[in-house]
């Protein structure tokens, strides 16, 4: 598998390609989309569920098929979010061991490593899941 990494973004780039730099199939390209074409884009569930479906999870990576014909992948991968939890007062937080932790990377890092490993299963016709086994 090759992944490409785009970013209109200097500084996001730098951060990415210090974090593969020693995996020759990760390629950064700046630019909104691959260059190259590609089976599939992985976006922020704030961007991606309201428009491609799916639901906000923190374990699961989710991969929802594109059928607004709007130009885009046909398949969107949303990641998770980072765990959370509530604090005293009930209000929802990040646990600390993630708290340092910049939510791309997190969400990235746990989708590309879940696709590697092969640990994908379907949940029915619009959406297949990965189930993360990392915290």
């Amino acid at each position: 598998m090759r992944l490409v990494i785009t970013s209109q973004k200097t500084d996001t780039l730098d951060r990415w390609q210090r974090v593969f730099e020693d995996c020759g199939d990760v390629i950064c390209q700046r630019g909104l989309r691959a260059e190259a074409p590609v089976d599939a884009v992985l976006m922020a569930g704030i961007f991606a569920l309201e428009r491609y479906g799916g639901r906000p999870g923190v374990q699961e990576a989710q991969i929802l098929e594109n059928r607004r014909g709007d130009g885009w992948h046909n398949l969107v991968i949303v990641p998770p979010g980072r765990p959370m939890t509530r604090d005293a007062r009930g209000d929802w937080i990040v646990q600390a061991a993630y708290a340092s932790m910049q939510p791309a990377y997190f969400a990235a890092s746990r989708s590309f490593a879940q696709s590697r490993s092969g640990m994908l299963a379907t949940s029915g016709p619009r959406s297949r899941w990965w189930r993360s086994t990392s915290p």
